[in-house]
């Protein structure tokens, strides 16, 4: 979102300030830049070549962000400070998102950050110092003996069927 030199819109009006996307489309800068920014964001991975899924799982917490930031009169991606991402932080956390999902939306909110820099529509990142921790992974529950004893007492061996699904479970 870089400051245009002309002072019209698409229609010829002038008198307002406008602000030009990466792709040379013009934003009224009365608009929410923030919003702007997160759809330049998703267009560029959408010619990326990422996928839809990812687009999706990147756009909904980068719109909760918009929205929080809206509620405290924040509307222009210059106006986000780094107390900000922390109290949106703290936001999360008082929600009771999973710790998983926490790290997504700031991560989303990092991405965005720093794709905002590296196209020079932003000099200083309010997230450049944001750490996100990476959790340990979690082992699956390992059934005890006493569960696998039950698990292969279940089939009724009598019949056909229980003996094929007696034989798989002792296979598996």
């Amino acid at each position: 979102l870089k400051r245009s030199s002309e002072s019209k819109n698409h229609s010829g009006n002038s008198g307002k300030e406008y602000y030009m996307c990466v792709e040379n489309e013009i934003y009224d800068r009365s608009g929410n830049l923030l919003e702007e920014a997160r759809s330049g964001y998703l267009a560029d991975l959408k010619r990326r070549r990422y996928s839809k899924k990812t687009i999706q799982t990147y756009g909904m917490p980068l719109k909760d962000f918009i929205s929080f930031l809206a509620a405290r009169e924040i509307h222009t991606p210059q106006d986000v400070s780094a107390d900000q991402v922390d109290a949106y932080r703290l936001d999360l956390i008082e929600r009771r998102l999973a710790p998983a999902s926490q790290d997504l939306f700031l991560r989303a909110v990092r991405n965005l950050f720093g794709w905002l820099e590296s196209t020079g529509a932003l000099f200083l990142n309010p997230c450049r110092e944001l750490v996100i921790h990476k959790r340990p992974p979690t082992l699956p529950q390992v059934p005890t003996e006493a569960d696998i004893r039950r698990l292969l007492a279940e089939p009724n061996t009598a019949t056909p069927k229980g003996c094929r699904d007696r034989a798989l479970l002792e296979v598996a």
